[in-house]
């Protein structure tokens, strides 16, 4: 078991480093990243709408299976939004 106390190794340090500086995360809260958000969101959008289809029409284990991915995606909707916000907020 790993001494929680102890300094961490070099390639700890550069895990850690490498996620804190992950470049998707780093450019989601850069304003010039914006147009992109807009562009997944549309994207999403749309697939959202042909999952809403397939649970009005489609078959039942259809309907249920797209019914749970539609939560997936409005939950990935919030999260984009928060990220959103929290960008908008950044000091520049």
């Amino acid at each position: 078991m790993k001494n929680l106390d102890a300094e961490p190794t070099r390639e700890e340090r550069d895990l850690i480093e490498s996620l804190v500086k992950y470049p998707s995360l780093e450019n989601a809260f850069d304003r010039a990243a914006a147009p992109g958000f807009a562009e997944i969101k549309q994207k999403m959008q749309a697939t959202v709408t042909n999952l809403e289809r397939v649970i009005r029409r489609g078959e039942r284990s259809d309907a249920e299976r797209a019914s749970v991915i539609v939560r997936a995606y409005r939950t990935t909707f919030d999260f984009l939004g928060e990220l959103e916000n929290i960008g908008k907020n950044q000091p520049r």
